[in-house]
């Protein structure tokens, strides 16, 4: 799990899912949002799976490893174009 701050304001969001809203696992903090993620790194495709429902955050996929922050730099670039924003992990 990590959070990622997406500068900006946080607009209305169509749900990836049907139970859960991009606002069931996000706030607002100071210059953008945080959401609360749960990352894949080695996937075999990169881009936002979903919801888990169970732990409240967003899936993210990755082809990244977990070394040397690749992953994190990754995490931060799918979210960019998702948002439109810079984002930062």
């Amino acid at each position: 799990m990590c959070g990622v701050i997406l500068g900006g304001k946080q607009n209305n969001h169509t749900a990836i899912c049907a139970s859960m809203e991009l606002s069931d696992v996000s706030r607002r903090v100071r210059g953008g949002i945080e959401i609360d993620l749960l990352v894949s790194p080695r996937s075999s495709r990169t881009g936002i799976e979903g919801f888990d429902e169970w732990r409240r955050r967003l899936i993210v996929r990755v082809r990244a490893p977990p070394l040397d922050g690749r992953a994190n730099e990754e995490v931060a670039e799918v979210m960019s174009e998702a948002s439109g924003h810079k984002a930062s992990i």
